[in-house]
């Protein structure tokens, strides 16, 4: 099994918090979090903070954990695990190829094609901190 994480990536700095979608790699005109395989020596939860740094240019500090994916692709079984993390600091444009937006929970909804995804906002948005 191929192992990944993800990061949930929240800003507070608006009326509402904002979450952090990229376009995938391989399919631009697909909204996601960022995500991606788990290095060598690496945690999930370090590798999800590694992936939005590389995909989306943000870092971020890790709230806890938002729930797993399990999928298959090109033929393989993967284990997707999201954290749910706050933005520390926007220090760069996204990774090459990709596009980088911040949405309002609705917003996020909306353009989340990916069903398990919508349903690890929700359950990412009841635990985040008052």
């Amino acid at each position: 099994m191929v192992q990944q994480s993800g990061a949930i990536v929240v800003r507070r700095d608006a009326r509402e918090p904002r979450v952090l979608l990229v376009t995938s790699k391989r399919n631009p005109g697909q909204w996601i979090f960022p995500k991606g395989h788990v290095e060598k020596g690496e945690t999930a939860q370090d590798g999800a903070l590694r992936e939005a740094l590389e995909e989306a240019g943000v870092l971020g500090t890790s709230i806890g954990r938002a729930g797993v994916i399990k999928r298959r692709f090109l033929g393989l079984s993967c284990r997707i695990d999201y954290f749910l993390a706050e933005l520390i600091l926007v220090v760069g444009p996204p990774e090459a190829g990709r596009k980088r937006i911040w949405c309002g929970f609705d917003e996020a909804l909306e353009k989340l094609t990916v069903r398990d995804m919508r349903k690890l906002l929700r359950d990412a948005w009841e635990m985040m901190p008052g």
